[in-house]
């Protein structure tokens, strides 16, 4: 549930606070408080992240967001 949070919260924001040319200060506030989010989802879930598959499927996902973030802003 948190690596379909993170998509669709990035992506929207990707998409309206991004451009070729620039990127404005409140993408960086929405990603600060994901992170926060994702941060205290964790904390919470403690339990839930302890198995290995579903830490490795997280940080993969982590790694998908930058490729999404160059791939809606145009670079490649």
């Amino acid at each position: 549930m948190l690596i379909i949070t993170n998509f669709i919260v990035t992506s929207l924001a990707i998409t309206i606070f991004t451009g070729k040319d620039y990127i404005n200060l409140f993408f960086w506030v929405i990603e600060a408080v994901l992170a926060y989010y994702n941060f205290y989802t964790i904390r919470r879930n403690r339990e839930e992240f302890e198995n290995k598959g579903v830490m490795i499927s997280y940080i993969i996902s982590l790694a998908l967001l930058v490729v999404v973030f160059f791939l809606f802003k145009g670079v490649y």
